[in-house]
């Protein structure tokens, strides 16, 4: 097993640097300064690996920093001190590690995710399947305990109010969080074995139970500590406790079980399922679309009422496709407006009944238009949307030359922009609604120019979000047909996009000056629109094409 795991992670190295490699030789101004036999040069591929390996290390403790302090420590002080819980900070801490510890044995176990390179070692490498699988993941599970017991104590140490923790506590949470996991994964195999899936919100049979059990979890972390209510910390050490016996017999079974290829094969088989699904779609769309234009009537399965309303070349052919994806298109933008209008209207009821609350509301409700920037970029479905426009569809159409002429370009993406913005309005719209609602129940005195721009700022930035990934989309068109990212400088644009809404949240001076910055927004967004349809027209016929 040491010597598959070295192998792979040798496999792993290479794998990586080579593609670190051709992503730099993407990068337009490194490209001509790169030779073309750069792959052979073992002193840069050195140097490459060198510099992985430290993005590695800073990444992965970068990451348990983020999540120990944003999900863990801030919440529990926030919880204590804001809320006025009659918990403990520190045993507040320890009850909301522990609920997401739970959460995260389903949610995030390496022995169930799948990568290309486990693809490539197992599959066409022929590599054991049981001594690949398990030895990455006694080594994640290491790596794990390994990064979380030095930032555990360290946040003992640094935030007075979780000193109250104590160090047995501290020391045997890494081992609470590898036995779940390990017992977790032996549960995942027994269900597979008997059931024929896993237990990961990808199997049509228990994904509605997957997410209720992820939001039972998630409420359990942080709603019980806000009514005084959380684990001792005895309770937490006693779990911790039998956390190392279940995990212990957990690992022995795992090591014995034999069928760790069938799940590999069933979880690389699940995640390429859609891509099969998605051209027969696709092939499916362009059969109707081609027997609706030459007999002039409608095919099978057609859409009668759009049919019946005249609706032809580009409008028919982006119909069709919606309906056939509505459920993946819309689903999360309803689930959100309905979350919105029900946590408006329970903000709209406490503003009226408490006086406290609606004082509180009144008084920085003006101040949220950056915040809303950055809730807007949160909720706004146009990546995971043009995702979709990809996968079920343009990843076969690009092998047609119509399909890239211009005016074929601009008349797809005029369609396609209804669409994303009437989906990623739907839950603008309750928070367009729901704003200056709020404002008015909370006591608000604020000019009628507050009132409009707090209902028109939110609807502004969903479209400009809604034309900025379309756009994007078209210009940069970052994926290969297995779905893969390997456009650098569509990267590169994302996270300049994260940065400057997660920057408006850091601003005080725009809090301040809110109304402008919503005013502001709504002329940017203005003139975005137009000029995005133009660069598309002009440049997608260029760019819009298949990557390799």
């Amino acid at each position: 097993m040491i010597e598959a795991f070295f192998l792979s992670k040798r496999l792993a190295i290479e794998c990586r640097v080579n593609g670190t490699l051709r992503v730099l030789r993407h990068v337009p101004l490194l490209k001509k300064l790169l030779p073309a036999d750069i792959y052979s040069k073992s002193w840069i591929k050195s140097l490459v690996f060198a510099f992985k390996i430290l993005g590695e290390i800073f990444s992965f403790f970068l990451g348990k920093i983020i999540y120990l302090a944003m999900m863990v420590a801030l919440p529990s002080v926030i919880i204590k001190e804001e809320i006025g819980s009659a918990a403990d900070p520190g045993s507040i801490a320890l009850h909301i590690f522990f609920c997401l510890t739970l959460l995260g044995t389903l949610m995030h176990n390496p022995l169930f995710d799948p990568s290309e390179e486990m693809f490539t070692a197992v599959f066409l490498l022929r590599m054991d399947a049981k001594k690949y699988s398990m030895s990455n993941y006694i080594y994640a599970l290491i790596k794990d305990a390994a990064g979380f017991l030095p930032l555990l104590v360290l946040c003992r140490l640094l935030i007075p109010a979780l000193r109250s923790l104590r160090i047995p506590v501290i020391l045997l949470l890494p081992l609470l969080v590898i036995g779940g996991k390990l017992i977790v994964s032996y549960l995942q195999l027994v269900l597979f074995r008997k059931k024929g899936f896993l237990f990961d919100g990808g199997a049509p049979q228990a994904n509605k139970l997957f997410v209720a059990v992820m939001l039972l979890l998630f409420a359990a972390a942080y709603v019980p500590p806000a009514f005084g209510l959380a684990l001792p910390q005895e309770a937490v050490l006693a779990f911790s406790a039998a956390a190392v016996p279940a995990g212990i017999f957990g690992l022995i079974m795992l090591l014995k079980a034999d069928d760790h290829r069938r799940v590999l094969k069933y979880i690389e088989f699940k995640n390429r399922a859609l891509r099969v699904e998605g051209e027969q779609s696709t092939a499916k769309v362009m059969k109707e679309s081609y027997l609706k234009k030459m007999d002039g009537g409608q095919a099978e399965d057609m859409l009668p009422e759009e049919a019946a309303a005249g609706k032809s070349g580009f409008a028919y052919f982006n119909t069709l496709f919606v309906r056939r994806h509505r459920r993946v298109l819309t689903r999360t933008a309803k689930r959100q407006a309905a979350v919105l209008a029900v946590a408006f209207a329970l903000g709209a009821a406490a503003c009226r009944f408490i006086p406290e609350a609606g004082r509180l509301v009144g008084a920085n409700l003006p101040k949220i238009l950056p915040a809303s920037l950055f809730l807007m970029y949160i909720l706004n479905r146009g990546e995971t949307i043009t995702q979709t426009l990809f996968f079920n569809c343009d990843s076969s159409m690009m092998n047609y030359n119509f399909y890239r002429r211009p005016d074929v370009i601009l008349g797809i993406f005029t369609e396609r922009l209804k669409t994303l913005v009437l989906i990623n309005l739907l839950p603008a719209a309750v928070i367009a609604a729901g704003l200056p609602i709020l404002y008015l129940v909370s006591g608000g005195a604020g000019r009628g120019i507050e009132y409009a721009v707090l209902g028109v700022a939110p609807l502004a930035m969903s479209v400009f979000f809604s034309v900025h990934y379309l756009t994007m989309y078209y210009l940069l068109q970052p994926y290969t047909d297995g779905l893969a990212q390997k456009g650098v400088a569509y990267r590169i644009v994302m996270i300049l996009t994260y940065l400057v809404c997660y920057l408006s949240l850091q601003i005080d001076a725009l809090r301040d000056n809110s109304l402008l910055f919503g005013i502001v927004v709504c002329l940017f967004a203005a003139a975005y629109v137009p000029a995005a349809l133009l660069l598309t027209y002009k440049l997608a016929p260029r760019t819009f094409r298949l990557r390799r």
